[in-house]
C-alpha cells in the first residue's frame, strides 16, 4: 500500500480524497479476499486505524483539524474500495438472499467500534461544546477522507465499559460489554 501522495504535475500534496482515489484502485485484491473468506461486514478502530492520532477523553474542538488530518489513507481507500466493490452488505438491512445479496444488493457492511464513549461528554472538563470524541469524530474523519460514502457506515458504536460498571450486562472487567451496545445503531 505504500504510495507516494505527491501530485506528478506540481509536487504539492495530495488532498485526502485524491490520496484516496490513488490507494482505491490498490485495495481490490484486498476485497476479493475479503469476500473469498466470507467476510461481511469490516469494522475500524477509530485511535491509530481512521486517525494516527490518539483521542483520549476527547479531542479539543478547537484542535479537531489535527486530528482529522491525521486520518489513514489507507483506512479511507480501503473504505471506499469496500463500499464501491459493486455490491455491498449494509448492517440492519435484511436478511441475504441465496446468492449473498440483500434486497439493496450490498454485500460489505462498513462499522466503527471505538473505546470513545459518548458518555464521556459527561466527565468533568468535558464537553460536547468543548470536544469531540467516539461517533462524532469518526463522523469527522470520514467527512474528511471519504465523504461520499459516510451513509456506508451502518454502525458506529462508542463504548468503554469503564464508564459503564454496574449496568445490565457489564462485568466488573467489561466482560458481557457487548449486551450493553444493542440498540446503539446510527
Amino acid at each position: 500500500f505504500a504510495v507516494r501522495c505527491f501530485s506528478p504535475m506540481n509536487s504539492l500534496p495530495l488532498t485526502p480524497v485524491e490520496q484516496c482515489e490513488i490507494l482505491t484502485k490498490k485495495c481490490e485484491v484486498v476485497a476479493q479476499k475479503l469476500e473469498k473468506k466470507g467476510i461481511k461486514v469490516v469494522v475500524w478502530d477509530m485511535d491509530h486505524t481512521m486517525s494516527g492520532k490518539h483521542c483520549g477523553e476527547g479531542w479539543k474542538r478547537d484542535n479537531l483539524k489535527e486530528y482529522v488530518m491525521a486520518g489513514s489513507a489507507h483506512f479511507a481507500a480501503l473504505s471506499l474500495c469496500l463500499a464501491k466493490n459493486g455490491k455491498r452488505y449494509k448492517i440492519g438491512e435484511g436478511k441475504l438472499d441465496e446468492d449473498g445479496e440483500n434486497e439493496r444488493g450490498w454485500k460489505f457492511g462498513l462499522g466503527v467500534a471505538t473505546g470513545s464513549d459518548p458518555e464521556e461528554y459527561n466527565l468533568p472538563g468535558t464537553s460536547v461544546k468543548t470536544h469531540i470524541l467516539g461517533p462524532d469524530l469518526a463522523t469527522e474523519v470520514i467527512k474528511t477522507w471519504c465523504p461520499q460514502i459516510l451513509d456506508c457506515f451502518g454502525i458506529m458504536i462508542g463504548f468503554d465499559w469503564r464508564l459503564h460498571k454496574g449496568e445490565e450486562g457489564v462485568g466488573d472487567e467489561g466482560e458481557g460489554a457487548e449486551g450493553s451496545v444493542k440498540g446503539k445503531r446510527k
